[in-house]
């Protein structure tokens, strides 16, 4: 992507830029957020999840070998889903799949630790097995709409605080605190999923973020990611998540990039749609942790991990009359040995 041009501007940090991502980090994501119980529940589950997500993958390279015949099951709903993957994101996956087919310890680390041998995936109603629950639900089809980015910058509208049904999500930023190793330009897909507060979910389609390199600065202005409903679920609290996900990609394979980025969040999209009721952070959890392993142990163990946010809507009128959120950023995303930070802002409308 051109530096030149006004979307995604970048330029070395300013002072300024740099404190604002000093701040402390707003309402992060993942395991580690959890009470001790329900991390326990969330990890017990994604080992589960892991377990049937594999189980499709390793379908769709070799039906015969790990048949599905329920289509209703979460197995099934998954093998469907994998068929409307395109070839070249599957074949960038095969090499690892198949490793893990051969290796009893590599399966067990992208299960998270789960005990279980490739032959206990294999014969059909995998899930049901595992004990997973799930919601009635069509079966996924791959449906991403495209993104849309507004034409200017999104504010709230100032009006009493009772008539805000929606929460948009814009991104503002994303620093480079160090490029990714070996040395050299880092080209960043960006991409990942939305969760509301009733389950519901949707693929924040990836695009091309640009070039970077260490201590890079690349303004987006606020870029709309997509919008919550607050009509879904009754009363406060309401927890809304999103998942983000940046893929490094060599010149050569940034289509190929693109396609794995949109399905991990299409999958990961499909296995909460399934499991889910209320949005909750043992679900969300589970899943982030079921996907981080899977791109550990199947893509690329140096791959940057997915990074979850959430915002805890306590009242109509937390960001005061006009709904817009202060400037807010992730802590910091890892792998190849960069380090990257993503600033966003939550922004509340009619």
């Amino acid at each position: 992507m051109s530096t030149n041009q006004s979307f995604g501007v970048r330029a070395p940090i300013t002072p300024e830029q740099q404190a604002e991502f000093n701040a402390p980090v707003a309402e992060a994501f993942g395991l580690d957020s959890l009470e001790p119980r329900e991390r326990a529940e969330a990890e017990a589950l994604s080992q589960r999840i892991a377990a049937v997500l594999i189980k499709s993958l390793l379908h769709r390279l070799d039906p015969a070998a790990n048949p599905i015949s329920d289509p209703t099951s979460l197995e099934g709903r998954l093998a469907a889903a994998t068929l409307a993957v395109p070839p070249a994101a599957i074949a960038r996956m095969a090499p690892g799949l198949r490793a893990l087919a051969r290796s009893p310890q590599k399966l067990r680390q992208a299960m998270g630790g789960a005990d279980l041998k490739l032959q206990d995936l294999q014969p059909v109603g995998l899930d049901q097995r595992l004990g997973l629950k799930l919601k009635p639900a069509t079966l996924p089809r791959l449906t991403i709409k495209p993104r849309q980015a507004a034409p200017g910058t999104l504010r709230g509208t100032p009006r009493s605080a009772n008539t805000f049904t929606r929460c948009h999500l814009l991104l503002r930023a994303i620093h480079c605190v160090r490029e990714t190793q070996p040395a050299g330009t880092d080209e960043i897909i960006f991409g990942g999923l939305r969760i509301g507060s009733s389950g519901n979910v949707a693929v924040i389609r990836s695009f091309d973020a640009g070039d970077f390199r260490t201590g890079t600065y690349a303004s987006y202005g606020e870029l709309f990611l997509g919008q919550y409903s607050l009509q879904t679920t009754a009363g406060f609290p309401k927890h809304l998540y999103a998942i983000f996900k940046l893929v490094e990609s060599d010149s050569n394979d940034a289509e190929v990039a693109r396609q794995l980025t949109d399905t991990l969040s299409f999958l990961a999209s499909t296995i909460i749609g399934a499991i889910l009721g209320p949005a909750t952070g043992v679900a969300v959890g589970a899943v982030l942790g079921s996907i981080g392993n899977l791109i550990a142990n199947i893509i690329d163990e140096d791959e940057l991990r997915p990074y979850g946010i959430r915002l805890t809507l306590n009242n109509q009128n937390q960001f005061g009359s006009d709904g817009v959120g202060p400037r807010v950023h992730t802590g910091d995303i890892t792998g190849h040995g960069g380090r990257y930070r993503i600033g966003y802002r939550w922004v509340l409308g009619a």
